[in-house]
């Protein structure tokens, strides 16, 4: 029965051991991780809702972020890098238009019922993209 009992504590130690050098590991690994960026800009004094985030060199213009309309069509219009590619994806369709010479670009697009995540890519001379997304709801109930 002594036997058992230090047979027992000594594997309850070896235990406790390895708990605590798993737990210390895991607070070192999540010291060294670098801190979380925000990509989403925060609200300003001048302006009631948010912009969609964006790349310096692409802009969503319109419609604004968090936005409900009760047009099924909507056109996102927004300035990008002057005669480069456009891309704009929907939740079922996907669309790509050309900036004009000063980078302005204008795409109409259909909305789905509900939330719709759109997200626009763009890219430029050097083949680099940049995107932003923005939200819009599309509903026709009265409010």
């Amino acid at each position: 029965m002594k036997k058992e009992v230090i047979i027992a504590v000594l594997l309850g130690i070896s235990l406790g051991f390895v708990v605590t050098f798993g737990i210390w590991k895991a607070r070192v690994a999540l010291k060294t991780l670098p801190p979380k960026v925000s990509l989403t800009p925060t609200p300003t004094a001048t302006s009631s809702l948010p912009l969609a985030p964006v790349s310096p060199e692409l802009v969503i213009t319109s419609p604004r972020d968090f936005g409900l309309t009760s047009k099924e069509n909507i056109t996102v219009d927004g300035k990008a890098e002057p005669n480069s590619p456009v891309i704009i994806l929907t939740e079922d369709k996907y669309y790509s238009t050309i900036s004009d010479e000063k980078g302005n670009f204008s795409q109409e697009i259909v909305l789905i019922g509900g939330e719709n995540e759109i997200f626009v890519a763009n890219f430029d001379k050097d083949g680099n993209d940049h995107t932003a997304s923005l939200t819009i709801v599309f509903s026709t109930a009265e409010i």
